[in-house]
């Protein structure tokens, strides 16, 4: 069962998650066969900060994001959202 606030409101993961940084990632590499997507990639993104991901057509913008929010396992690497690991995590988790 999930923590409730007062007035018997359940409070989601990320309202209950106090770290500093909700979203990191350590280590990430993409690859697809030969090609290299991401490699060593580690970032860390604080409480309250926008992030903006820019690249050319074909950079790994979306390879990047399917990798941080769960819809695509790295080839390596860990990432974190709110404190509870994604990289061995289901898709509806």
């Amino acid at each position: 069962m999930g923590l409730m606030e007062e007035g018997g409101n359940r409070l989601g993961r990320h309202e209950r998650y106090r770290g500093e940084h909700p979203v990191v990632v350590k280590g990430l590499a993409n690859r697809f066969g030969d090609h290299v997507v991401h490699e060593d990639l580690d970032l860390e993104v604080r409480r309250g900060e926008i992030l903006g991901v820019v690249g050319g057509s074909g950079s790994g913008k979306s390879v990047l994001m399917r990798s941080i929010i769960g819809l695509q396992p790295p080839s390596e690497g860990e990432v974190e959202v709110f404190g509870r690991s994604l990289t061995n995590a289901e898709p509806d988790e």
